[in-house]
Formats: C-alpha cells, structure tokens, sequence
C-alpha cells in the first residue's frame, strides 16, 4: 500500500515538473525523463550537484519500491500488465482532475481531454465519458487480470497476492 502512495505522489510531482507551456520547459521535461531513466537504470549511483529535485525523489522512490518484490515478480507479463493499467489508470485520472486548471492557465494541449476534444470531436462532457468508460472498462481487465496472478512462493521477497 505504501509503494502505491509514494508511486502516485512521486506521479503528481513528477506532473506538476513537467508540465509544459514553452520550448525551454519542454526542454527541461526532458531532461527530466532523461534523469528519471537513469536514476532507474542505476540506483545506487550518487545524483550529481545541481540536479533537478526529480532525480533524487526518483531514487528514494525507486530504491524504496523496489525492495518490494524480487525481479522475477517485476518481470512477470501479467505483473507487467496489471503495472500498465495501474499507470494508465493514473494518466486517466489526473488528466480530469487537472483539465479546469490546465485549461484556466493556457496548458492543457497534452491533457488527454484536451486531445480527446479536438480529434474525436468531442465536447467536454463527451470527452470526459469517454475517458471515464474508458477506465471502467480497463479496471475491469485489471480486476479480471488480478485473479490470475501466480503466487510466486514463500521463499520469494514477496508473494505478489
């Protein structure tokens, strides 16, 4: 349960840094990726001076989580799936929680109601169903998934039920 807090917190920060109006903050995004990459990549490497504050928040998160279950269970395709929608899941619910105050302030261009908006055509209601029957249909993939998730024994660092 932990993991999951420190993951959707890491998620809002990470958003609300890279959230983009400009050519320069489009810039500093990626930089941002590329800092998160490698922190993943190599988390016991020491984060240089002066970096973005993403890089450390990556590593206490990433080093934190990843004590959690050994890497057969993160390499697991249905783990990796069940992963995937819960990312999803949180694209989906941030991008509606954080529309009005996107659209208020000239930045919601890559907020998916946004995209939904202008190349589906849809109204705001419209585009706000569709993402909402889009998540109802995934949680229940997801729900669906969870029941075949193997156990991946006792002597394992954690059993993933």
């Amino acid at each position: 349960f932990c993991v999951g807090c420190d993951f959707m917190n890491w998620c809002f920060f990470f958003d609300e840094c890279t959230d983009i109006a400009t050519p320069q903050e489009a810039q500093e995004a990626q930089e941002m990726v590329t800092i998160a990459m490698d922190v993943i990549r190599n988390p016991d490497k020491e984060r240089p001076h002066g970096e973005f504050i993403i890089g450390e928040a990556t590593r206490q998160f990433w080093k934190l989580s990843s004590k959690c279950a050994s890497e057969e269970v993160f390499e697991d395709p249905l783990i990796r799936r069940l992963s995937n929608i819960c990312v999803d899941l949180i694209i989906l619910s941030n991008d509606i929680c954080s529309y009005n105050v996107e659209q208020a302030r000239g930045d919601a261009d890559h907020n998916l109601v946004t995209i939904l908006m202008h190349h589906e055509n849809l109204d705001l209601n419209e585009a706000m169903k569709w993402i909402g029957d889009y998540a109802s249909k995934i949680v229940r993939e997801f729900l669906n998934d969870l029941d075949h998730v193997p156990s991946f024994g006792a002597d394992r660092k954690l059993p993933a039920k």
